[in-house]
């Protein structure tokens, strides 16, 4: 499927492209660039990638026709395929292939022109365009060619190449995109600058309400000290015992219609009772005794 309905030639298109990144895409391609170069090397380029990319793209619209329309076209051409076996039925692609051929030997806009099929292939391919006006015909269809084949050139490539072929013809490019860089290259323009999206202001703070009552928030009640939701719980006959946290829920859940009636605070773990420990002797206390010991038993001896 098109990207875009091309106002500009592939030669146009080609002409703004830097002669660096030209010569690139024809060594891409395996076009025998260095023979042709004369001396305006880029006009030499792009002339050589112009017809290429359009011999291409007529190809690939040649293809898209109709099988019926193919055969037809073929068996009028006596079109042949030679190294291929006679009995196995031609695929679309070698018959567009054969028949590419064919229209370049006698130039693609005359054999238009000269086709009986010319109404067929304007209809297969939904071109807007009466067949009587011939001339007309197959310059819209060879047009068709032309967008076709520059948008398959250039679809080949990686987005950071894409991005360097069309900053460097003067192309301004905002982000990775590579349908919006391949749209600014085929139509010549530069791309639309994305608006930043604003982000949603979020309150920094809440405000303390002048009552609760419903439709309050979790938020709202805590601006309340825990006092003041314990009397109002108090007022509405409701448990007012817990912490701040507990009645700011069970107010939430009040106004949403649960029972609170029963609602008790949770249980503080007890505290465990602290062991006993005795303290350890240090050495110095330890030989004041042991000497105690040995005086007291002197003395029971010399007794």
């Amino acid at each position: 499927n098109k990207i875009v309905n091309m106002t500009v030639s592939a030669e146009q298109a080609f002409k703004k492209l830097a002669q660096d990144d030209l010569l690139y895409i024809a060594q891409y391609r395996n076009l025998p660039i260095v023979a042709h170069l004369k001396e305006d090397p880029k006009s030499d380029i792009v002339s050589l990638l112009a017809e290429e990319v359009v011999s291409e793209g007529l190809r690939l619209v040649l293809t898209d026709l109709s099988r019926e329309t193919l055969v037809k076209i073929a068996e009028h051409e006596k079109l042949e395929y030679p190294g291929y076996d006679a009995k196995v039925k031609p695929s679309d692609r070698l018959i567009a292939k054969r028949l590419l051929i064919k229209m370049s030997s006698k130039g693609a806009k005359e054999w238009l022109v000269a086709s009986p099929f010319l109404p067929q292939i304007l209809e297969d391919l939904e071109i807007d365009v009466s067949a009587k006006d011939k001339d007309k015909a197959a310059k819209a269809i060879l047009a068709e060619a032309n967008e076709v084949g520059l948008e398959h050139c250039l679809s080949a490539f990686a987005v950071t190449r894409l991005a360097q072929f069309a900053t460097n013809s003067g192309l301004k490019i905002y982000g990775t995109s590579r349908e919006g860089i391949l749209r600014a290259l085929l139509e010549r323009k530069d791309m639309t600058k994305p608006e930043k999206k604003k982000k949603a202001k979020t309150p920094t703070s809440v405000e303390k309400p002048s009552s609760i009552k419903k439709g309050v928030t979790a938020l709202e009640l805590n601006q309340f000290y825990r006092e003041e939701l314990s009397k109002w719980c108090e007022e509405k006959d409701l448990p007012k015992n817990g912490s701040k946290k507990e009645l700011v829920k069970r107010i939430i859940d009040h106004f949403a219609g649960k029972d609170v009636t029963s609602a008790k605070p949770k249980a503080r773990k007890a505290k465990a009772p602290a062991k006993k420990t005795t303290p350890k002797k240090t050495g110095t206390k330890r030989k004041a005794e042991e000497t105690t010991e040995e005086t007291t038993s002197k003395k029971a001896k010399t007794q």
